[in-house]
C-alpha cells in the first residue's frame, strides 16, 4: 500500500492538554480504514490533524509527500476533505447550494461559480443519491440525508483523501447501512483513501479493509479487522470483557460480556 496521507510520530492536543502521543498512521488509495477506540481517546483529534485543521505539537503530517505545515489551506482542501462529527441543520439553504460550497476549494471564495462547478455538484449529488433532493432545503432533511449532503459537499472538493468523523452516529440501521455502503462505493469508484471514525466494532469489521485502534492517545492496533479486533485487545482497550468469534459466513461477531 502506497500511502497518500501519513501522520508521523504526531503529538497534538488543546491548550496544553495532550491528546495524541506519538501517533503514526497512514491511508492509501482505494482503502477504507476504520478509526476505533473509546470515547475521548483522540479519534476526532486525529481526524482534525490529518485534515490539516489542527497543527501537531510534534511530528508531522504528509500528503503526497508534502508536509501540511508548509502548504496553504487551499492546497490542502484540494486534496483532503473532512466531514464534521456534528453540524447544525438549521441552515435554510437548498441542498444544491450546500454542496456547491465544497467547490470553494477549487474556485476560492471570491471567484464566482461556473458551469464546471455546477456540473461537478450534479455528479456528487448523483453519486450520493441526492439528485431528487437538490431543491430541498437542508432543514427539511433527516439526519441520514444530511450526512449524505455533507459527504457530497466533501466530494465536491475533488479530494484524494476523505475523512468521515462518526458519520453513522444518531442514525437508524437503514441509514447507517446507506452511509457505510456509500463510503465503500466511493472508496472503490473514486479510488479514494478513506478514514472513517466508528464506534460499532462489528460495522468496522464488516466494511473496513483495515482498522486502527486508539487508546491513551496511541495506536495500539493497526491491521486487517480479523487480526486486529481480538478479544484480548478489545477487552483491554475498552476496559470490559469482550468475546470475538467468526461465524460460518466469515462475519466477525463481538460481544460485551460485562464485568466479571
Amino acid at each position: 500500500m502506497t500511502a497518500i496521507l501519513r501522520a508521523e510520530n504526531v503529538c497534538a492536543g488543546y491548550r496544553g492538554r495532550s491528546v495524541l502521543d506519538g501517533v503514526t498512521f497512514a491511508l492509501g488509495a482505494g482503502e477504507l480504514v476504520g478509526i476505533l477506540g473509546p470515547n475521548g481517546t483522540g479519534k476526532s483529534t486525529l481526524v482534525r490533524v490529518l485534515a490539516g485543521h489542527l497543527r501537531p505539537t510534534a511530528g508531522r503530517v504528509r500528503c503526497e509527500g508534502h508536509d501540511l505545515a508548509h502548504r496553504s489551506a487551499g492546497w490542502i482542501a484540494r486534496r483532503i476533505a473532512r466531514t464534521p462529527q456534528v453540524e447544525t441543520t438549521d441552515w435554510p439553504g437548498e441542498v444544491f447550494d450546500a454542496v456547491l460550497l465544497g467547490r470553494s476549494a477549487r474556485r476560492g471564495w471570491i471567484r464566482p461559480f461556473g458551469a464546471e462547478d455546477r456540473s461537478a455538484v450534479e455528479r456528487c449529488l448523483a453519486e450520493t443519491g441526492l439528485t431528487d433532493f437538490a431543491a430541498r432545503r437542508v432543514t427539511e432533511l433527516s439526519a441520514g440525508e444530511v450526512q449524505r449532503v455533507l459527504i457530497a459537499r466533501a466530494l465536491a472538493q475533488e479530494p484524494n483523501v476523505l475523512l468521515l468523523d462518526e458519520p453513522t452516529s444518531h442514525l437508524d440501521p437503514k441509514y447507517q447501512y446507506a452511509v457505510l455502503n456509500l463510503a465503500r462505493t466511493l472508496t472503490l469508484n473514486r479510488n479514494l483513501a478513506v478514514g472513517i471514525v466508528l464506534h460499532d466494532l462489528e460495522q468496522a469489521a464488516r466494511w473496513c479493509d483495515r482498522v486502527a485502534i486508539l487508546a491513551g492517545g496511541r495506536i495500539v492496533g493497526d491491521g486487517a479487522p480479523r487480526d486486529t479486533l481480538t478479544a484480548e485487545r478489545l477487552s483491554s482497550v475498552y476496559d470490559i470483557p469482550m468475546s470475538v468469534r467468526t461465524d460460518s459466513d466469515g462475519s466477525i461477531r463481538i460481544q460485551v460480556l460485562g464485568p466479571n
